[in-house]
């Protein structure tokens, strides 16, 4: 099948001219496809991350050694045997913002884990079986949102808190939306009612 018959115009030029333009359209496509290949590997490359350093040779004989190396861990801001504050939970959420698998590591290492976290009441609401309590962390640029889960015991106390109130939770965590974690409140502390220093 001759590939000039399938456009009409090209009928009219020598056959010398036709195979040019059939060449440039096949060697234009090769090139397409090429850099798109080359494309999708460098990306795949980049999000593995991996990265292969130079060969490097070994001090005692002349064999050459190719070594790959991932990249160092990010040191998280809350060792595991220490409290874990509200202000290092959300600056180590931030340090691991671009590092998706550390991070769900990290949540996974923190779910279920017991904290005792202060904050000011932002508003007390009735959910049905507990009363959420969604208070913001002092001194967390931009402001984050902690919801803390009181029990029905607890309703007395918790409506009878004012926005503005300093109070301390005590409780398991439970990260089903990493950036707005749930405590579920063991204890409720007022530190400071609002206006008084």
């Amino acid at each position: 099948m001759d590939i000039a018959k399938l456009i009409d115009f090209l009928h009219h030029y020598p056959a010398w001219y036709r195979s040019l333009i059939v060449l440039w359209l096949v060697v234009s496509a090769v090139l397409a496809g090429g850099l798109i290949v080359l494309r999708h590997d460098s990306r795949s490359t980049q999000s593995s991350g991996t990265s292969i350093m130079p060969t490097e040779v070994h001090a005692s004989s002349s064999q050459t050694l190719t070594s790959t190396v991932s990249p160092p861990p990010v040191p998280l801001l809350v060792p595991s045997g220490e409290a874990l504050t509200v202000q290092a939970y959300f600056a180590t959420l931030r340090v691991l913002s671009e590092r998706f698998l550390e991070k769900q590591e990290f949540v996974e290492k923190m779910s279920g884990r017991t904290v005792e976290w202060e904050g000011l009441v932002d508003s007390v609401s009735q959910r049905t079986p507990y009363i959420s309590l969604r208070i913001t962390p002092e001194g967390i640029q931009p402001e984050k949102t902690v919801y803390a889960e009181l029990p029905q015991t607890q309703r007395t106390k918790a409506f009878s808190l004012q926005k503005g109130d300093l109070v301390r939770i005590k409780g398991k965590l439970s990260l089903s939306t990493p950036s707005m974690p749930d405590v579920e409140v063991a204890e409720l502390t007022v530190v400071r009612p609002r206006g008084a220093n």
